[in-house]
């Protein structure tokens, strides 16, 4: 799976989504006849017909509004379908995504490569200008090795970065089986993403650490 940034001046970008159409009402010229100054005050029966049918305008609204609004668990059978379904994401015990990012018009092409294997093992590569920094873990320890740092030898990962990469070790993704695995899951609207909206979702995990899904 190849992913590419092209920095392009000739581009163009398209706007943003809007959330809201804004609907512009033109004045009208409108010869109004005259009135007579006598004004009628409207019964208390009137009013009270008038209350109801705006309280009940009023909930049919918001009904509407609840029953287009899509609960937690829509959103996680959609994304888990749309990555091929909860028995097929369960059946792969290794996988391996390569990307690549240019800039400066391709100019420079940093390169980077992700291989996870069940349960807990993953290895990270980051290519630039013939030299690559290297992080892995088998869910327990880490190791790094930072070229671009000057160190070319494998030093040992902080407790804090392991945990990093064991989550990201996670080929089922946080929420497959997210219940099961302790955490908690909440709907926060919509989010302009790149000129479109997205569904979020907030990831709360086991451990505390917390993470979006869009």
């Amino acid at each position: 799976m190849i992913f590419e940034s092209k920095s392009d001046p000739g581009c163009v970008s398209l706007p943003k989504t809007l959330g809201r159409m804004v609907t512009l009402v033109l004045p009208l010229n409108i010869a109004v006849a005259p009135v007579s100054p006598i004004r009628r005050q409207p019964s208390m029966q009137f009013r009270i017909i008038i209350c109801l049918i705006l309280t009940a305008f009023s909930a049919v609204t918001a009904w509407a509004q609840d029953k287009s609004q899509p609960t937690v668990d829509d959103l996680v059978a959609k994304n888990i379908e749309a990555k091929g379904g909860a028995t097929a994401l369960h059946d792969l015990q290794t996988l391996r995504l390569t990307g690549k990012m240019l800039v400066q018009e391709g100019q420079i092409q940093l390169a980077f490569t992700q291989i996870k294997k069940r349960p807990d093992e993953v290895r990270n590569e980051a290519s630039l200008q013939g030299m690559t920094q290297i992080e892995a873990s088998d869910g327990k320890e880490g190791w790094k090795v930072s070229p671009f740092f000057g160190r070319k030898d494998p030093e040992r990962m902080s407790a804090d970065d392991v945990k990093a990469l064991v989550e990201d070790a996670e080929i089922d993704g946080p929420l497959v089986d997210w219940q099961a695995k302790g955490n908690t899951v909440e709907y926060l609207g919509t989010e302009d993403v790149d000129g479109t909206p997205a569904h979020k979702l907030k990831v709360t995990r086991k451990n505390g650490d917390v993470s979006f899904v869009y």
